[in-house]
Order: C-alpha cells, then sequence, then structure tokens
C-alpha cells in the first residue's frame, strides 16, 4: 500500500529547503501549505510530488488541475485536504 502521507511530505520537505527556517517542521492536518510558499514552489512541489508517487506506484497522474493555485478552492490550503485530493486522484 502506498503511503501518501509519507511521500507528499518528502516532496514537500524537498521543494521547500530553501526557506529559512521552515514552516512545515511540524504539519498539521490544518496546515496551509499554499499560504506559505509562492507559486512557482507550488508548481515545484506538483512535479516532486508526480515524480515521487510514480517511482512508487508505478503509474504517472497529473495532480495539476484548475483548483490547485485558487486561493479559496486550493487543496493545499488545508494538508488533510492535499492527501485526500492526491489519493483521490491515484484511484483511492
Amino acid at each position: 500500500m502506498v503511503d501518501f502521507s509519507r511521500i507528499l511530505e518528502e516532496a514537500l520537505h524537498t521543494e521547500t529547503r530553501h526557506i529559512d527556517p521552515s514552516p512545515f517542521t511540524n504539519i498539521e492536518p490544518d496546515t496551509n501549505v499554499l499560504a506559505q510558499i509562492d507559486s512557482l514552489t507550488v508548481v515545484n512541489l506538483l512535479l516532486q510530488s508526480e515524480m515521487l508517487l510514480e517511482t512508487a506506484t508505478g503509474n504517472y497522474v497529473t495532480l495539476a488541475d484548475e483548483t490547485v493555485f485558487d486561493a479559496k478552492k486550493s487543496p493545499l490550503l488545508k494538508w488533510s485536504d492535499w492527501i485526500r485530493f492526491v489519493e483521490a486522484r491515484h484511484g483511492g
């Protein structure tokens, strides 16, 4: 079984390692990722997540859609929503 939460957390830490101090040392279910990173980092997070997930599952699934960058609808507004969004994209 794929541990989506662990994979997504790894991608987040990889793509935000340049932020000092890191706003993601303790990721809670209600952590708002979108408010703490810029749009380029969101793109990099999507790409890194897709790459790690493809390695883990053997299937490439795009995570970008019209909601990801939407300030009111983005699944990145809550960490738990992001995990559910990715699981759903992978058929979970």
